[in-house]
């Protein structure tokens, strides 16, 4: 028997600014030492049960932890964080995915003067910080506004970079 492939393509367009995201804390975990942790693949199914668990929490994102308790990404995105005129985001061995939307910001982010910083954080960040934000290839930067019912207000730092991309 002879197998042929199948290709399905669907093409729909996208908008030039995505809503701010309200993201959730959920109990799935990132598995930093899984080397898989750190390619692109189509193995996302624990992704899937993290924004189900998001979504039953009201956000419309999930803010998974590694097992370690230190903040690792978004279900489809990587975070970062500004606090105190600096930029902060998970470094690779916290279980992130080195997406090229990220390398991309840190590199925009030194250019426009924003000292970057990329360490292992913990919850707290998220009550002293003074804006958030997603980052895919897709979406490009997406500002966060709320993180487990916390309100996220300003976005300025987020602003500047979104016009430097």
């Amino acid at each position: 028997m002879e197998i042929a492939p199948q290709v399905l393509l669907s093409a729909s367009d996208v908008p030039d600014h995505f809503p701010s995201a309200k993201l959730a804390l959920v109990t799935i975990r990132r598995n930093e030492f899984n080397p898989t942790s750190r390619i692109k693949s189509l193995n996302y199914l624990d992704n899937i049960f993290a924004l189900r668990e998001a979504v039953a929490k009201g956000a419309d994102e999930a803010l998974l932890l590694n097992t370690q308790g230190h903040i690792a990404e978004g279900t489809i995105s990587n975070i970062f964080f500004i606090k105190n005129n600096a930029l902060y985001t998970p470094r690779i061995n916290d279980g992130c995915l080195p997406g090229v939307m990220r390398a991309h910001v840190l590199q925009t982010a030194q250019k426009i003067g924003l000292h970057t910083h990329e360490i292992s954080m913990g919850v707290g960040i998220i009550q002293t910080c003074n804006e958030a934000f997603l980052t895919n290839s897709l979406v490009g930067i997406r500002p966060v506004h709320q993180i487990d019912g916390l309100q996220i207000p300003d976005q300025i730092w987020t602003e500047k970079l979104r016009a430097n991309l």
